[in-house]
């Protein structure tokens, strides 16, 4: 249950296009993303970080941490507005136990 509550502030985003070790670009792209929605959260405060080890034929999921989980399900119900044209999309961050029983 930690670990779910942990979570619950972050949203993960596939598809954003990966530069070499430049976070302030994964920062950039994320908050343009999230910025393109419509949301109505005032002032966009994130982190971000990519998951995963680096490859050269795999883009890696960016995941954005919000300071509050309200601001995360904000973005999770306005997702559906996202101009899907490049391939990106948002999901919530989910523990193993989540993904493996969702499999299933």
């Amino acid at each position: 249950m930690r670990e779910r509550e942990k979570r619950s502030s972050n949203i993960i985003l596939f598809g954003v296009k990966e530069s070499r070790g430049d976070l302030d670009h994964d920062f950039n792209q994320a908050k343009a993303i999230i910025e393109s929605l419509n949301s109505h959260i005032p002032d966009i405060n994130i982190k971000v970080s990519r998951i995963g080890e680096p490859t050269d034929n795999k883009i890696r999921p960016l995941r954005a941490t919000f300071n509050t989980p309200y601001e995360a399900k904000q973005i999770l119900r306005i997702k559906r507005n996202l101009n899907n044209k490049d391939g990106i999309y948002i999901k919530s961050d989910q523990t193993p136990m989540q993904r493996q029983f969702l499999k299933s």
